[in-house]
């Protein structure tokens, strides 16, 4: 079972309660649940975290994990979530670095799974997903990682990046595995401010559009490209080339939507950005660039959805 030390396990062993995993509210809802997607932050002292993500067997499973923790125990060691080599390092799996992202599914098992970075994986089994760092004690931790999990098995909007967009940019095909996006924060249906990191691969604007809804998004703020220092506007920059960008015809580093996650009909905003809808679907907000990893800073976006007269 998914328990970090000794006295928890034995309050679980005598009837007492998995005082660890209660510990750690889901951020789950309903409509979370539905949708198969799960946008959330482990804090680097943080026991077992719920994803609030319900696996059934077979079930696909994309993760995708960003930041950085010091680690207390070895002297304030920046890692990120591929964790580092500290043989000494008392950790629950030893397969897996010390600080490594791992996970779990249910609560009656010690199956757990190396995540680090990025993984990929069928679900061996029905049960919850947690999340945790690969520690016996995360005392004196600092930081955070930001993990987005998605379940299910759509086409399109694999978050595909890097490698994955460069080889639809060269001509090849790939199935894209990957799912949808978690639930409505209070506000409203038709516009909402949203913050869209540079870093991840696309955000979830939490608004549902309809076929003819009109979408006008304006941005603002500068992001930075890569290491060299390379930055933009939300209308990014043309003379940075990119040959895995998701829009090849428009300019690197530019602010893009998709709606939905079962296409990858991306669609071009830049500073102001206005379209009419052709699908139903969630609207997600991304950057046109395919290696995200580099990258720093966000943009604001406004958006604002003028909704289409209801069919008779």
């Amino acid at each position: 079972m998914p328990l970090r030390r000794f006295g928890v396990a034995l309050a679980y062993v005598l009837g007492f309660g998995l005082v660890a995993l209660a510990q750690a509210p889901a951020p789950s809802t309903e409509a979370q649940m539905l949708q198969g997607v799960v946008s959330l932050r482990l804090a680097g002292m943080r026991d077992w975290m719920s994803t609030g993500l319900r696996l059934r067997t077979g079930d696909p499973v994309r993760i995708r994990a960003w930041g950085r923790i010091r680690l207390g125990s070895a002297g304030g060691l920046l890692i990120d979530p591929q964790g580092t080599e500290l043989p000494a390092e008392p950790r629950l799996m030893d397969a897996a670095r010390a600080g490594q992202l791992i996970a779990v599914i249910g609560d009656d098992n010690n199956d757990y799974i190396a995540v680090g970075r990025d993984a990929d994986f069928k679900a061996p089994r029905d049960g919850m997903l947690y999340f945790a760092l690969n520690q016996n004690d995360t005392t004196g931790n600092t930081g955070d990682f930001e993990v987005r999990v998605t379940v299910g098995n759509s086409r399109g909007l694999s978050f595909g990046r890097g490698e994955e967009a460069l080889a639809r940019a060269q001509g090849a095909t790939r199935p894209s595995p990957t799912p949808e996006p978690t639930s409505n924060p209070p506000g409203s249906d038709s516009a909402r401010t949203v913050t869209v990191s540079a870093r991840l691969d696309w955000t979830n604007s939490y608004l549902s559009v309809n076929v003819g809804d009109t979408v006008i998004v304006e941005s603002t703020g500068t992001i930075g490209l890569d290491l060299a220092g390379k930055s933009c506007g939300p209308d990014g920059l043309a003379a940075l080339k990119d040959p895995a960008r998701l829009l090849l015809e428009k300019p690197t580093g530019a602010l893009i939507a998709v709606i939905g996650v079962d296409n990858n009909d991306f669609i071009h905003l830049g500073a102001t950005g206005r379209f009419k809808a052709a699908r139903n679907g969630l609207l997600f907000l991304g950057i046109n660039e395919g290696d995200l990893s580099n990258n720093a800073g966000a943009f604001t976006a406004r958006v604002r959805i003028e909704r289409a007269p209801a069919r008779k």
